[in-house]
């Protein structure tokens, strides 16, 4: 028998090593029963995502490694840009994208996206009845989005400069002057300022109301001492005690609390603000097969697990709770979904988002 008969290229080796849990490699047990895992997938896949959070490298290369495909990231900016880049030629440069929940109807709306069949995701069986085939991922009908993880922004809070925060008012008390910071976002942070003012809708906000929160936040900006743009931003802003309190995402407390800060993550009772990512594909897309495996990765057990015990964010998918033990349960609240989910608003897309962004800037150059 020749050499060349034999011989097996490195890359496929490392394939079936890890397939069948060969000693040494990642994977360990009894040969993997998902046929996509025999053969690489075509690929790189191009994936637009949060690459800081959702993108970390123990989280992608598990997915590269079983399927022997790249996965290209390139980096969530905004909500706008996402938007705008879609519209604009992002259909070329991604195959899978990150939206969230409230902005995905203009994407939707466009046809700039591939029709899923659910049967080509096994994991979506999974998913909790409230994350299937939800209004911000159908279309006439037709889903284009699966939802791979959700989670609220509330008060984030150092206990040791401020005892107590129970209502988004606490935000813009004068005792806390110099205090706080708010996120550099007006989809986030007008809607604050429209609960602080008892406005009963944040996310419908018309001319009257957005100009009575322009007076207010320009009015409270004393008590603002920073406009934070990125996450490590708002950590840094934290841990050096420049703010003692601010509208944060969930990682901030998990990361805060791990390094032994005493900081509670509240929601308010005026309510919090939920939101959902999807992952939805390009219709210009030529790596189907590859996105549609990579949709039900995100899904699975892995990943949903892993993003629940380092950043503190919920799966909609129940194969995470096979990857938790029951303290990792009660502590992240995956105990308490349905109460956390009744106290929290989905916001929709502002119809009139040019006055509301109108409205930020005028606040910021007040």
């Amino acid at each position: 028998m020749s050499g060349s008969t034999v011989r097996l290229n490195r890359r496929r080796f490392l394939q079936m090593a890890g397939t069948l849990g060969l000693g040494g490699f990642a994977t360990v047990g009894l040969p993997s029963t998902d046929p996509r895992a025999w053969a690489a997938l075509p690929g790189p896949l191009r994936v637009n995502t949060i690459v800081s959070i959702w993108g970390r490298e123990k989280d992608i290369k598990p997915f590269e490694r079983k399927y022997g495909v790249e996965v290209k990231l390139t980096a969530w900016v905004s909500n706008i840009v996402q938007v705008t880049k879609m519209a604009t030629g992002g259909t070329k440069l991604w195959d899978v994208v990150t939206m969230i929940h409230m902005f995905t109807d203009p994407i939707m709306k466009r046809k700039l996206l591939q029709p899923l069949d659910m049967s080509q995701i096994p994991n979506a069986a999974h998913l909790w009845p409230q994350f299937v085939k939800p209004s911000y991922a159908v279309y006439e009908g037709v889903q284009y989005g699966i939802p791979y993880v959700w989670g609220y922004d509330a008060i984030l809070y150092n206990k040791a400069g401020i005892p107590r925060m129970e209502s988004w008012k606490d935000m813009f008390e004068e005792r806390y002057k110099g205090k706080i910071a708010l996120r550099d976002d007006p989809q986030f942070a007008l809607p604050i300022a429209a609960l602080a003012l008892g406005i009963s809708d944040p996310f419908a906000l018309g001319a009257d109301e957005l100009k009575e929160i322009k007076a207010f936040l320009i009015a409270k900006k004393p008590v603002i001492r920073k406009l934070w743009v990125g996450f490590a931003e708002a950590l840094t802003l934290m841990r050096t005690g420049e703010v003692q309190a601010l509208m944060g995402w969930l990682p901030m407390w998990r990361l805060l609390k791990k390094e032994g800060m005493n900081v509670d993550f509240i929601i308010p009772k005026e309510k919090a603000f939920g939101w959902v990512h999807v992952y939805m594909v390009s219709k210009e897309t030529k790596l189907l097969p590859t996105a549609y495996t990579f949709l039900d990765y995100v899904l699975d057990t892995e990943f949903s697990s892993s993003i629940a015990r380092d950043l503190a964010y919920f799966s909609p998918s129940k194969k995470v709770l096979s990857g938790l033990t029951d303290a990792d349960v009660k502590e992240l609240r995956y105990d308490r979904i349905d109460e956390i989910q009744k106290n929290l608003i989905f916001g929709d897309f502002p119809i009139n988002i040019q006055e509301w962004n109108d409205t930020w800037s005028a606040f910021k150059a007040a």
